[in-house]
């Protein structure tokens, strides 16, 4: 790492303000580990360091949340057993090691995606580190896994529709001046009748998975790809977009200063009127 000094170049050498969100797609782990004949374990291990170290330096600077895409619902239906097998076995292994790291750093960490597409062991120990960091102040740590943009939208959906049906059905039981019974509550045809208000964003956004997290304000994905692969879809239209041709174990603290120090240069106008 470069000094003190030059690490807080990126926040404190431009006249930008530095960002409070980044997104990372950590991509390229089992290629890194293939092209030097290592096993795709030690791929993940390399790209756990460089997680360790890009969340040091972020909370040195003061980025406030990270997110890190970890495993796709795709990989999660469409990978072979073998793989997904090595994959969850490795997690189950990093999760303790990491933990500590980030109860030393003071950091809270939050799980976005569909956990029911986990094993179970897996899933415990996900809920556990959120349950053990959820009083620490520090830099938010998001990490999507068994994540797809599609299906986030898809639960946020069904979260309103169960949440709107549920006060029909209530309005019903408590409306004393109504005889309708309950199984009539149920029937379709009442429930059409009745006069919903359109949902808005707020309603909407109180069930998507980062409700108490603002937007990306830069997302950054390794490995030359460039493309979102269902990435937080619904959050990214205004974050700015950052692409290295570096697979993740070769990425740096460096390259991401020099990715911020870009990143304050250019001017986001939000739809306004460029100045």
């Amino acid at each position: 790492m470069r000094s003190s000094a030059t690490k807080l170049s990126a926040v404190k050498g431009s006249s930008g303000a530095p960002p409070r969100h980044v997104a990372f797609v950590p991509d390229g782990n089992t290629r890194w580990a293939r092209a030097r004949g290592l096993t795709p374990r030690e791929g993940y291990i390399a790209g756990v360091h460089v997680v360790d170290d890009v969340t040091t330096y972020a909370i040195q600077i003061g980025i406030e949340y990270l997110t890190f895409y970890l495993l796709s619902l795709e990989n999660v239906r469409r990978r072979s057993s073998l793989w997904l097998e090595h994959f969850f076995e490795f997690a189950l292994t990093a999760i303790g090691d990491f933990s500590n790291k980030m109860k030393k750093h003071g950091c809270r960490v939050k799980i976005i995606g569909n956990m029911l597409a986990l094993p179970h062991a897996l899933q415990r120990e996900l809920t556990r580190l959120v349950d053990e960091t959820k009083n620490n102040s520090g830099t938010v740590l998001v990490f999507a896994v068994a994540y797809s943009g599609q299906d986030e939208i898809l639960r946020a959906v069904n979260g309103v529709l169960r949440e709107r049906f549920t006060e029909l059905l209530e309005q019903d039981r408590f409306d004393q001046t109504s005889q309708r019974s309950l199984q009539q509550a149920h029937d379709s045809q009442n429930v059409q009748q009745r006069e919903l208000s359109p949902v808005d964003l707020d309603e909407f956004r109180a069930h998507l998975d980062l409700n108490d997290i603002p937007p990306p304000d830069l997302l950054i994905r390794s490995a030359n790809e460039l493309r979102l692969s269902g990435f937080l879809l619904w959050y990214l239209d205004y974050t700015e977009l950052a692409f290295t041709s570096e697979f993740w174990p070769d990425f740096s603290v460096d390259g991401f200063i020099r990715i911020l120090d870009d990143y304050q240069l250019r001017t986001r106008n939000f739809g306004r009127e460029r100045a």
